[in-house]
């Protein structure tokens, strides 16, 4: 009877520990998700402020000697803008394939299939920890990719 009671706490404090890894894992996702969210909300006006650079583009350069100061500057805001878009595509793709991923959490934001298990939870966190930062970095350039954009359409 002490066995089969020890072996009883042994399960509940593997089980336990493996709760809190998982909850960490939901918590940096859940995290990521957010910014993920905030970030798919602005991503319409940054191909907008694309479009309306590249028709600035093709004006400016008609007399491209007048405006050689400016279309620099216009060319690598455009470039910006595109960079950050794909930068957020391949932080999407990329968060999807995290392996360890519990089903839970892939489809409570991806409708999805969910992941195989990780043997490793710790890589798995890892993982998100640097997905995590990766989309900080993603909003902090759309936001100031953003502003440049803006800054440069309403310059003469």
């Amino acid at each position: 009877m002490k066995f089969i009671f020890q072996l009883l706490c042994v399960a509940f404090i593997v089980i336990s520990c493996n709760n809190n890894e998982n909850n960490e894992e939901l918590k940096i996702y859940e995290e990521s998700m957010v910014v993920h969210d905030e970030l798919m909300a602005r991503m319409d006006k940054l191909i907008r402020l694309r479009q309306k650079l590249e028709t600035r583009l093709d004006s400016l350069s008609k007399d491209s000697v007048a405006n050689a100061s400016i279309v620099p500057k216009v060319r690598m805001a455009i470039a910006n803008l595109r960079q950050t878009d794909d930068s957020m595509m391949d932080w999407m793709r990329n968060i999807q394939d995290v392996p360890g991923l519990d089903a839970s959490m892939d489809h409570a934001h991806h409708g999805g299939h969910g992941k195989s298990a990780l043997p490793n939870e710790a890589l798995t966190v890892q993982i998100l920890k640097d997905q995590n930062a990766r989309i900080k970095e993603i909003r902090e350039a759309l936001v100031k990719n953003i502003e440049e954009a803006e800054r440069l359409l309403i310059q003469p």
